[in-house]
């Protein structure tokens, strides 16, 4: 069942990213505004993928080569470095080659995924793939652990990380504080039932009292959060009979299960913004990458705030960037007008400008953003262009002593670059898309956010509520008939001779709990359930965002290695001792 699933997962990734290339000329929507010589190198791009695409077939390697030459030079043109869909659709190109036994096109194919998106984590899960396939071990091991290294760099799998790192530790937390619970209930409840038991047999016969004793404890599991209510309950009964210690941690719990559904809900906020194709858009134009919906999804995120003047920079840097200086003008303008201080985007309105032969409205532009920010070396630079136009070469010279004397290893670079003396863009609105993710939340509605009973007004309750049980527990502790209050309890279970080490060892919790130590009794559950959930992090976790996805059962190895780890250490610990 899993190798069906997961040949079907590649044919439906090879059928999307083969659909992308094809969308790459089309996805634009008719507000943003692509002109014929985009739409021109969009067709070749479509084109050139074709031609990899049979020459890969017809394992023409030469062929191959021109073509991958053809995407690459492709990109530049309209100012973008990787075709994250094409390297993807090589990379599973590759996965399939190496399952027929065909290593020397699939290394082929794994090259140019590497080409076409360089750095790209799944190209590393690929080559693991493939190395799996032939049986290579090691090398699996090492591009496995480059690929998550890899995964570092990206932006977008950093914050799912962060997030499921998150959720990981919250429910870890939860996990352990209930097994907590139940573990203070097996040293504790003795005592409990057994003053509860003498109270009521001076009014009812024994069994009724056990009934009623029985039912006390379990009433709660007729409430629809059943797990969560019998936890809560077990705590209010149990607080008369926990020493200070034990009373600490059952409370600084109580706060957990408070704190736990604001953070989920704040969370949730950050994920549904985070993960939203128009902001993945506006990093995607950032670095680069040009994905099959990038122009749709950057109209789509000018509509949702489309007041928003961090918006109208990247798309103005966007434009400019492919070469559509007329519609990337307009946008600098509406730019400069709401934000009179922005160096960066007076400077790119002058290059456009200065595209448009109006060298002195470029040199105005330019003076603008030097006076602004006096040490940006594009503005001089560029003002240095604008003046040598104008046959004013004793001002352009200045200018570019003044660049050079900013930053000379970029000035060297510029005037190196093809066309020659082309002028330096700033882009700064290509970076704001941190900005832009801050006015997105701002602005984020949730389906549920104007309900009456809504979730934020039904979350922030739960701290109350947690200290409310809190105090509660304090109260029903005064009425509660206390049996029991030495600092140690006896031991709930006598293991046999010779077997008391294996017990200590074996079950975290329940020895430190008997021994008077709750506090690192709940250190050994955490880790013990932190490792148990790591196989299950995908299920309860927000998805990666992984184009193809890692090995399976590694989150197995390292629970397994690491409860090993962990009970080695106990034991060795209690030999020690």
């Amino acid at each position: 069942m899993k190798r069906t699933r997961r040949s079907v997962a590649l044919s439906l990734s090879w059928i999307l990213v083969l659909a992308a290339g094809s969308c790459l000329a089309a996805a634009a929507p008719e507000d943003f505004h692509l002109s014929r010589d985009t739409r021109s190198t969009l067709a070749a791009i479509q084109q050139d993928w074709s031609e990899w695409l049979a020459a890969y077939e017809l394992n023409d390697g030469e062929a191959q080569d021109l073509a991958l030459e053809g995407l690459v030079d492709g990109a530049a043109e309209l100012g973008m470095k990787v075709l994250p869909e094409l390297s993807l659709a090589a990379a599973v190109r590759a996965v399939e080659s190496a399952g027929v036994g065909d290593r020397q096109r699939a290394l082929r194919a794994l090259e140019a995924a590497e080409r076409l998106d360089p750095g790209r984590p799944e190209t590393s899960f690929a080559s693991a793939a493939i190395h799996r396939l032939e049986g290579s071990w090691g090398r699996f091991l090492g591009e496995t652990a480059r690929g998550y290294v890899r995964a570092l760099g990206v932006p977008a799998m950093r914050r799912a990380w962060r997030h499921n790192l998150v959720l990981w530790l919250l429910t870890t937390l939860l996990l352990a504080g209930c097994a907590y619970v139940a573990i203070l209930m097996l040293v504790r409840g003795p005592a409990l039932v057994g003053s509860l038991l003498k109270a009521l047999r001076r009014h009812l016969p024994v069994p009724v009292g056990v009934a009623l004793i029985l039912a006390l404890l379990v009433w709660p599991l007729l409430l629809p959060a059943r797990v969560q209510a019998v936890v809560l309950n077990w705590i209010i009964l149990l607080w008369a009979y926990c020493v200070r210690s034990e009373r600490w941690v059952l409370g600084c719990l109580l706060l957990a299960f408070g704190l736990t559904p604001i953070v989920l809900d704040e969370q949730r906020r950050q994920v549904g913004v985070e993960m939203a194709s128009p902001v993945r858009a506006a990093e995607d134009a950032r670095d680069g990458r040009l994905g099959g919906t990038v122009f749709g999804d950057l109209q789509r995120l000018a509509i949702v705030l489309p007041d928003s003047t961090a918006v109208l920079h990247l798309i103005a840097d966007q434009h400019r960037r492919m070469g559509q200086c007329d519609q990337a003008r307009g946008l600098y303008e509406r730019v400069v007008e709401r934000e009179p201080r922005n160096a960066g985007a007076w400077v790119d309105l002058g290059s456009c400008r200065f595209l448009g032969g109006e060298y002195g409205q470029a040199i105005e532009s330019y003076r603008r953003g030097v006076a602004i920010d006096p040490d940006l070396a594009q503005a001089h630079f560029n003002l240095s262009l604008a003046f040598s136009e104008l046959y004013r070469f004793a001002e352009a010279d200045l200018a570019l002593r003044r660049a050079q004397e900013i930053d000379s290893g970029r000035v060297a670079a510029w005037l190196k670059q093809t066309p020659r003396r082309a002028a330096a863009e700033v882009a700064a609105g290509l970076e704001r898309s941190r900005e832009i993710r801050r006015d997105l939340k701002a602005s984020w509605v949730f389906e549920d956010d104007g309900a009456a009973w809504s979730s934020p007004w039904r979350d922030y309750l739960s701290v109350p509520l947690a200290l409310a049980g809190v105090l509660l527990a304090a109260l029903v502790g005064r009425f509660l008939p206390v049996g029991l209050l030495e600092e140690r309890a006896s031991p709930l279970v006598t293991p046999a001779a010779g077997w008391g080490t294996l017990y200590r060892v074996l079950v975290p919790g329940l020895p430190d709990l008997e021994a008077g130590e709750p506090l690192r009794g709940l250190a050994g559950l955490v880790i013990v359930c932190g490792l148990l959930l790591v196989p299950w992090a995908s299920a309860y976790g927000y998805r990666q965002p992984w184009g193809y996805e890692p090995a399976a059962g590694l989150g197995w190895a390292a629970a397994l290695l690491g409860l090993a780890l962990f009970f080695l250490l106990r034991w060795r610990r209690e030999v020690e001792f």
